[in-house]
């Protein structure tokens, strides 16, 4: 028995939402971070043009 003075007491709950829109949004830039020169910039713009829609998935900050 817990003495709550009254007021409720609920079980823990669990956020089970997602980020389904953000990660939508990932799609549509491409990831430049590795490029070393122009030339590896218009590569990955290419393969990004001839595969539209391909995530590359990248963790959230916090999740390692």
């Amino acid at each position: 028995m817990i003495d709550a003075g009254g007021k409720a007491i609920y079980p823990g709950f669990i956020d089970a939402h997602s980020h389904f829109y953000g990660l939508s949004l990932l799609s549509r830039y491409a990831d430049l971070s590795d490029a070393a020169s122009f030339d590896m910039v218009l590569d990955i713009l290419r393969q990004q043009q001839e595969n539209p829609g391909k995530l590359d998935y990248r963790p959230w900050l916090g999740s390692e």
